[in-house]
């Protein structure tokens, strides 16, 4: 109980920002309980956290040596080496482990760590050497087969089958083995029918996986969902079925989801560069910019010869408009690493953006003529002509771009934008709703489709599909803060003032929020919380004049008729306003 205590204790002191402290107390704590799992995890995950790997793995190696058989440790020490890229060492670790233990566990946890790695052939050889070793173990039979079977060796797998059904101890494991033998004949109905019988017998993490399969073949993409979800909660260590839900929310556009589910993968796969990559995205579309710049710059930490998250951290400065030093960084990775189609789209929208499209595109037609077959370059190509109001020439690349990857509608959101900005409302509204029919739940694709029908005048469509944007990501506020302004203008005051707080909850310190809830409260004649709300806003970003014209108007409301004429003048004053706002200046002083 105290060793429990004092975990506790110190996981919170981690958890507070007592990092140096809670540290110091597990390093202790495992000083006097060496061979605690349970410690040694929380103290490893916790040097992790603050960038301190080698120091992790220096320690883990230290504890081995002076105990070789701690053979819990092993799997933490490859989990480590994974994490800092050197698979070659995770590798020599678990085979370490399987050598010292002869556990058929053991030796199944080397061949995982080959599936993940995509290295099938050398995962095959590994079952061939366990099976000489436990001939009598029917399991490792049941993993082959299982494995041969999904990678489509569909007479392996049956011969496996074979071997496994003549040893086997749990009949439900071979009808497990014929469901997913059916499965990879085809016949999905049959896999599902012995599988929604299987499952009530034997509820495990493969066979929910097994029958989420079955179920997306046949088109049931709701029933996979659940099946995948419940598979995960059965195993959570394993990553398979959370990869699954991740595809499925790509597909789905479900940014939101996509990035808590990349974050569990990497903490169980942490070599899986190309989740990483997709989690950065995933922060860039929802505009979490500091969470991607801090993910981009520890892949490259970790994997620093791996030059995607060179390119994944370009990307990430791009979006926050830093492009000088997006491009200085793709200039020395090109030169240090060579060149990728992916690094020649970053360079030359970098080029682009920073005020020579003619040279971006330039970069893009010597990167065509060489990798002809990449969508990649072809959507950035039409983002860069759309840049240069280059309208058919960047339509033609759209319609190229998708003709390359008819899977992924992304160049169709890069057009809607365009057709936006350039007051095409139809156009911009025909991308954008064949978008959403193939991604359903991306929030930002509703978002963009609220500001079509906003600037298009029709009110209930644009609130419609702001409330939708809002709904797929609870966290965005900008779509509730456009309802309440939408529905302020419509006179309905009490609708207005519902949304204007759910954003305000979100985000409680953005002076455009603020300012909402302010100017509607004004409306209602809550004029005294008006102003303590818009002098918060003014204060927080001062070079908002339509904030300090609601903050002077709210004043003249309240009888503070000097405070508003104060606010009024130097309104007056600037050089910024535009001829509608400095109208509404002037009417407010000759009214005072």
């Amino acid at each position: 109980l105290r060793r429990q205590l004092e975990l506790a204790l110190y996981e919170a002191q981690i958890g507070q920002g007592e990092v140096e402290q809670g540290i110091l107390g597990l390093k202790g704590m495992i000083e006097s309980d060496p061979d605690s799992p349970l410690i040694w995890e929380k103290l490893l995950l916790a040097l992790v956290a603050q960038g301190q790997l080698d120091e992790a793995i220096a320690l883990l190696s230290a504890s081995l040596e002076e105990n070789p058989d701690f053979l819990a440790l092993y799997p933490f020490l490859a989990r480590l080496y994974g994490m800092k890229g050197d698979l070659e060492a995770a590798e020599l670790v678990l085979i370490e482990l399987a050598e010292n233990s002869k556990s058929t566990t053991h030796y199944l946890t080397l061949i995982e760590f080959y599936r993940t790695s995509g290295n099938r052939d050398r995962m095959h050889e590994v079952f061939r050497e366990a099976i000489e070793i436990f001939p009598e173990d029917p399991t490792l039979h049941r993993f082959l087969a299982d494995d041969l079977i999904q990678v489509g060796r569909l007479e392996e797998g049956a011969y496996e089958l074979e071997l496994f059904r003549k040893n086997a101890k749990d009949p439900r494991e071979v009808r497990y083995l014929e469901a997913a033998l059916a499965l990879g004949k085809g016949d999905a109905a049959e896999a599902r029918d012995i599988l929604i019988e299987l499952v009530s017998e034997l509820d495990a993490a493969h066979t929910q996986y097994l029958l989420g399969r079955a179920l997306e073949e046949l088109g049931d993409t709701e029933g996979a969902k659940r099946r995948y979800s419940l598979a995960s909660q059965r195993n959570p260590k394993d990553p398979v079925p959370i990869i699954a839900l991740l595809r499925m929310a790509y597909e789905r556009g479900d940014w939101r989801t996509i990035g808590g589910l990349s974050e569990r993968i990497i903490t169980l796969s942490p070599q899986s560069v190309e989740v990483w990559d997709g989690l950065i995205s995933g922060y860039i579309k929802l505009g979490e910019f500091a969470r991607a710049e801090n993910l981009a710059r520890t892949l490259i930490k970790n994997y620093p010869e791996n030059i995607d998250g060179k390119i994944a951290l370009a990307r990430v400065l791009r979006s926050q408009k830093r492009f000088e030093e997006a491009l200085t960084s793709l200039e020395e990775t090109e030169a240090e690493q060579g060149e990728t189609p992916r690094l020649v789209a970053e360079r030359a929208l970098n080029i682009a953006l920073l005020g020579d499209p003619p040279a971006g595109i330039e970069v893009l037609k010597k990167g065509i003529e060489k990798y002809p077959e990449e969508a990649r370059l072809y959507q950035v190509n039409a983002a860069i002509l759309f840049l240069a109001n280059r309208r058919e020439e960047g339509s033609q690349a759209v319609d190229q771009a998708l003709a390359l990857t008819p899977s992924d509608p992304s160049p169709l959101l890069t057009r809607a934008r365009y057709l936006l900005s350039i007051g095409d409302f139809t156009g911009a509204e025909q991308d954008c709703t064949a978008y959403i029919a193939l991604r359903p739940d991306d929030s930002n694709a509703y978002y963009i489709l609220g500001t079509i029908y906003m600037l298009a005048q029709q009110t209930q469509n644009a609130v419609d599909a702001f409330r939708r944007s809002s709904e797929l990501d609870s966290l965005a506020f900008k779509p509730l803060n456009n309802v309440a302004t939408l529905l302020m203008e419509e006179g309905d005051l009490d609708g207005a003032l519902e949304a204007a707080q759910g954003a305000y909850a979100i985000a409680s310190d953005n002076p455009y929020v603020i300012d909402t809830l302010g100017w509607i409260y004004l409306q209602k004649g809550l004029t005294e919380r008006s102003i303590a709300l818009l002098e918060i806003a003014v204060a927080s970003e001062p070079r908002l004049p339509e904030v300090e014209l609601h903050l002077a108007l709210a004043q003249i409301q309240a009888g503070n008729t000097e405070k508003a004429r104060k606010l009024l003048t130097a309104l007056q004053a600037r050089d910024n306003l535009d001829a509608t706002l400095q109208a509404q200046v002037e009417e407010a002083l000759n009214a005072l």
